[in-house]
């Protein structure tokens, strides 16, 4: 009886020489305990061990896909159950201040004190402001979807300059530029967004008779890093994991108050960019962000 071509003894012979056999148990017992990546080399023979191999290797690239959606799926919902705890906290905060300063307004009027309501109405319309910025922030943050908007080339210096000069009214500042590249490709928008508030930031929380900053944009092998860089106070140690995440704001004596959503809004624009992120701040030093921009072929 002929014998099948698929079945041939040579080819199996010379598979089992090159040791594929216990290659594939390995590739087995690696997928049986989710020792990822595994895969097994295969040829263009046809062989029963290659057709095996194949079927293994296709198996094992299906369960790490599934794995990394599970574990995606995870983060995300722990992310949302401390989204909606921190919400939760934070909305508190203005509503019970609203009905704080109405109580003392009805006090005032029951006593037929009038001189203290227009300084009443100021502080419900502060603290009403307060919860606006934070729902347009949280609004904002949900819909970033810059990954999927239009990019073009932008030139660092000019949108930082045009940037600087809309806020030189609240605080002197001036500007040094370091930069070796002249465009990046950006969306305009996403990358304003991320140089408006790393530059509001430096005025706001800058200690100093002039704001100084040095606006870094240079071009690496696989990326283009800018950095903003200030001459603050400087972010303590303990605080640098803490500064992207949302709601997440700086307390202590003199601190700017915020919505606390700035950074997690830049962090979510450059990593859905494909980008990363980083602070560098010694204490007393100032402070620099960096972000990366991979680089597109035009």
């Amino acid at each position: 009886m002929k014998k099948s071509k698929l079945f041939n003894s040579n080819s199996l012979d010379e598979t089992l020489h090159d040791n594929k056999i216990s290659q594939l148990i390995k590739l087995v017992e690696q997928i049986a305990s989710y020792d990822f990546p595994c895969k097994v080399e295969t040829d263009a023979s046809n062989s029963p061990v290659d057709i095996l191999a194949n079927g293994l290797n296709m198996l094992g690239e299906e369960i790490e896909n599934k794995i990394q959606e599970l574990s995606e799926m995870r983060e995300t919902i722990h992310n949302l159950e401390n989204f909606s705890y921190t919400l939760a906290h934070d909305i508190k905060s203005p509503i019970n201040n609203t009905i704080g300063i109405l109580e003392l307004m009805e006090m005032e009027v029951e006593e037929g004190n009038y001189s203290r309501i227009p300084e009443y109405i100021n502080l419900l319309k502060s603290s009403n402001q307060k919860s606006l910025d934070m729902a347009n922030g949280i609004l904002e943050y949900a819909q970033m979807t810059s990954k999927t908007r239009k990019t073009e080339p932008i030139n660092v210096v000019e949108m930082c300059s045009q940037i600087t000069k809309e806020l030189s009214y609240v605080h002197p500042i001036s500007v040094t530029y370091h930069v070796d590249t002249p465009h990046v490709y950006y969306n305009p928008n996403a990358l304003r967004q991320i140089l408006s508030n790393l530059i509001n930031n430096a005025l706001k929380f800058n200690n100093k008779d002039e704001c100084k900053l040095i606006v870094s944009c240079i071009s690496r092998a696989n990326d283009i890093l800018i950095s903003v860089q200030d001459n603050g106070p400087g972010i303590p140690e303990k605080f640098k994991d803490n500064i992207y995440n949302l709601f997440f704001r700086l307390n202590g004596e003199n601190q700017p108050t915020g919505t606390g959503l700035g950074l997690a809004i830049i962090k979510k624009i450059v990593l859905e960019n494909n980008g990363k992120i980083w602070t560098e701040s010694p204490v007393g030093e100032g402070t620099v962000f960096c972000f990366t921009i991979p680089k597109e072929k035009i």
